[in-house]
């Protein structure tokens, strides 16, 4: 989620010149209000963590903020808009944080600091990842791309994850036995394998084969 943000958060500055159309002093502006909406998500990510379940919270938040980053391209056709929509953006950027370090304390407290350790370093990876595919894709297009370009990258992860965890569930499901057992009354005089043997049959009626009485009821034997 990380790299998908610095896709566009790193070329910030010419995407909002060259998309928007703000000067330098407006630029100015638009970052300090950038900043502003990130401390209010910051804020919010730990309210939103301890008021609602933190696997909702996990859920939700990476959803908001894939729409937000997709509102971002409609929303630059004026100043105005393009502010607001970078304030939600911005906002829940920072929502994510206090959500998924709050979800690994929970989830394991005797690793949570492993856990976060590992965390904040794939973080740094996925900055290092999304500043190149941002400069990547700035070199190859024009800076309108780099919403989409960023948006992709969680798109796509959470499309195969869901995938991976449909095809957890497809293995796990076993079906259900459809046929009959046709099982023949005991004889209790004579143990001997005379008795009609046990069929298996298929919803259809195909036979899947015979089991003999004596393979169920165990004959005597002298100690």
């Amino acid at each position: 989620m990380i790299g998908g943000h610095f896709v566009l958060f790193a070329y910030l500055a010419p995407y909002i010149t060259d998309r928007v159309g703000l000067g330098q002093t407006e630029l100015v502006l638009a970052f300090v209000a950038f900043g502003v909406a990130g401390v209010s998500g910051g804020y919010l990510g730990g309210w939103l963590a301890d008021s609602a379940t933190l696997r909702r919270a996990i859920v939700i938040t990476p959803l908001a903020y894939l729409l937000a980053l997709l509102m971002m391209p409609a929303a630059s056709s004026t100043p105005w808009t393009f502010i607001a929509a970078m304030m939600v953006w911005g906002c829940i950027s920072w929502m994510i944080s206090p959500v998924v370090q709050s979800f690994l304390l929970a989830a394991g407290p005797d690793t949570a600091e492993a856990g976060i350790g590992l965390n904040l370093s794939a973080m740094h990876v996925g900055v290092a990842l999304g500043t190149a595919l941002g400069g990547l894709t700035l070199a190859a297009v024009p800076p309108q791309a780099l919403p989409l370009a960023g948006a992709a990258r969680p798109a796509l992860f959470r499309a195969n994850r869901a995938r991976l965890l449909a095809g957890q569930r497809d293995r796990q499901e076993v079906p259900k036995f459809q046929g009959k057992i046709e099982v023949p009354p005991l004889n209790r005089e004579n143990r001997d394998p005379i008795s009609p043997p046990t069929r298996w049959s298929g919803p259809s009626g195909e036979s899947f084969g015979t089991l003999a009485m004596s393979d169920l009821i165990p004959t005597p034997c002298a100690v």
